[in-house]
């Protein structure tokens, strides 16, 4: 189990599929395309190096920054989260997300999710 800690406000988009009028929350979009990314990378040959970020969630979580920090030498300017983990006396994890970019952790929500239903 891993604890997220949020301050993002929910606010919603209208989903006219099927002239239906239902609102989806923002959060639920922001995690659904989290999801969405994280299969998109493996399915476009990024999965081995994925792989390679750790064997455990709490290793893919750490060794983020290491892909991120290789990734702005590609994209100067980029402006990368940066990921933390500590771990309960329980042994479930708890995910420190700095990021200067507001809104988007809804996003690495979905990807967490994502990368741990590979395990």
């Amino acid at each position: 189990m891993i604890t997220f800690h949020s301050s993002v406000q929910s606010s919603s988009f209208n989903n006219n599929n099927n002239n239906k009028n239902e609102e989806i929350p923002a959060n639920e979009i922001l995690e659904m395309f989290g999801r969405s990314f994280f299969d998109f990378c493996q399915d476009s040959g990024y999965d081995t190096i994925l792989q390679v970020l750790g064997a455990t969630t709490k290793d893919f979580l750490q060794n983020l920054d290491a892909l991120h920090d290789h990734l702005a030498t590609i994209y100067p300017g980029m402006k990368a989260p940066s990921f933390r983990c500590s771990e309960r006396i329980d042994g479930s994890l708890i995910l420190h997300y700095y990021s200067e970019r507001e809104g988007l952790e809804h996003i690495v929500i979905g990807i967490v999710k994502s990368e741990q239903d590979t395990k």
